[in-house]
């Protein structure tokens, strides 16, 4: 309120100089080309989030630079995402990843990774409740795919817990 008083001076300064400066097209493109050469750095150390964050901050700025390249290299980081998420147990994570690489291109393989994680998801989501369809859930995931993340033990778990269940229920040969 104070027009005399001295750091608002100085920052209306500041803030004036940065408006006469306002970035030009060669400025957006030095900086699409450092976000680049960073995520591209950032994904050959397999640092996943920060290269989609940097992939994704550059589509914001100039969605025109390089497009077919970084849609490409977003591709291949969702799919390196996704897979260190389901190593890493993180199933939610890895179906997220798995479903923005096929929103960038429609890829039978990623489909299966992705359908591979509802699988186990849903049968996750069933236990506790509903042990038939968590038994039918982890079978089916078990069958595409043995060794995806803890499928065997969750699988064998329902087996029993939906067992202890029927015996509890006076359902002896169910149990068995």
């Amino acid at each position: 309120y104070d027009s005399s008083f001295e750091p608002a001076q100085q920052k209306m300064r500041e803030l004036q100089a940065l408006a006469n400066g306002a970035p030009g097209a060669a400025q957006e493109n030095r900086v699409a080309a450092t976000l680049f050469e960073e995520a591209r750095a950032l994904v050959a150390e397999k640092q996943w989030s920060d290269a989609i964050t940097r992939l994704e901050q550059l589509r914001t700025l100039n969605a025109d630079y390089r497009a077919a390249e970084v849609s490409e290299l977003l591709f291949q980081t969702y799919i390196g995402a996704g897979k260190a998420a389901v190593t890493a147990n993180q199933i939610e994570l890895a179906r997220g990843r798995f479903e923005s690489a096929l929103i960038i291109r429609n890829d039978a393989e990623v489909r299966r990774q992705r359908d591979l994680a509802v699988l186990y998801l849903d049968g996750q989501q069933a236990v506790g409740y509903n042990w038939q369809l968590a038994i039918k859930n982890f079978a089916a995931l078990y069958q595409q795919d043995p060794g995806y993340d803890d499928v065997k033990r969750r699988l064998f778990d329902a087996y029993v817990q939906y067992a202890d269940l029927a015996a509890k229920q006076n359902s002896p040969c169910l149990a068995e």
